[in-house]
Formats: structure tokens, C-alpha cells, sequence
């Protein structure tokens, strides 16, 4: 019951990491790819304590691949985002009167 009850709570605050590290992407004066690196640096650097704190085995060669997956897998969800994004951007301005 412990266990399960810790597991909670280790897991809502990686959920409450990524949603509260959003406000970073309101940061108007910052460039997109400042936006961006910052948001992955503050949530690699919370999340993967709190993944090892959950169980994940800790040695050299986990802690690589899990390095990879979490950068490739940030990656492929930017580049989703930024498609999205991009695409919005396009189909707003071509409703601008011209």
C-alpha cells in the first residue's frame, strides 16, 4: 500500500513537471529555440530523478539509453508541434485580406 501510495505520488509530480514547465513557452522576449531548450534541460533534469526514484535501474548503459529515448521521443514530439504549429500559422494568414 506504501509502495503504490509513493508510485502516486512520484508519478503526479512528473505529471505536475510538465505542466507547470508549459509557463516557459509564455516567455515572450525568448526565442523559440531558447523556449524549447530550456523546457527540455528543467524537465530532464526533474523527471529522470524522479524516474530512478520510481525504480528505473541505475547503471551506465540504462541511464544512456534512457537519455537517447528521452531526447528522441522530445524530439519527435517538437517536430510534431512545430508541423501543427507552422500549419495553423499558415492557414491564419491565408485568411488575412490581402
Amino acid at each position: 500500500m506504501q509502495a503504490t501510495f509513493v508510485s502516486m505520488i512520484i508519478w503526479a509530480l512528473m505529471g505536475a513537471i510538465y505542466g507547470g514547465s508549459t509557463i516557459i513557452f509564455e516567455q515572450d522576449r525568448w526565442s523559440i529555440t531558447h523556449q524549447t531548450f530550456s523546457h527540455f534541460l528543467i524537465t530532464y533534469m526533474l523527471v529522470t530523478p524522479l524516474s530512478i526514484l520510481a525504480g528505473m535501474p541505475f547503471n551506465l548503459t540504462i541511464f544512456l539509453g534512457y537519455t537517447l529515448n528521452y531526447c528522441v521521443v522530445y524530439f519527435i514530439i517538437w517536430l510534431a508541434t512545430m508541423f501543427f504549429s507552422r500549419r495553423m500559422v499558415e492557414q491564419l494568414n491565408e485568411k488575412i485580406p490581402k
